[in-house]
């Protein structure tokens, strides 16, 4: 497992354990803003494994793809900057 996916693996655990605090908070009826700043914490976490994927994604496989089938390579490329709502020069 590459480094990127460690890191995305711990943020991902840590916005479950986040997400389950959520519905035990919601189930106890707590005060709606800090209920609100879970769910900001654990999207925060899911964004933040979603980029080392990206990044560990970019480090490797794309690279490989490209040296495989470099049509597959130019599909996957749009695919992944089209779901990061970004343009692909804001990444540096």
């Amino acid at each position: 497992m590459t480094e990127e996916k460690k890191k995305a693996e711990l943020s991902t655990k840590k916005a479950i354990g986040t997400l389950n605090k959520v519905l035990q908070m919601t189930n106890n009826d707590e005060y709606c803003p800090d209920i609100i700043q879970q769910i900001d914490a654990a999207i925060g976490l899911l964004k933040s494994a979603k980029k080392n994927l990206l990044y560990g994604h970019l480090d490797h496989c794309l690279e490989m793809k490209l040296k495989e089938n470099k049509k597959g390579f130019t599909f996957q490329y749009g695919l992944l900057f089209s779901s990061l709502s970004l343009p692909p020069f804001a990444l540096t």
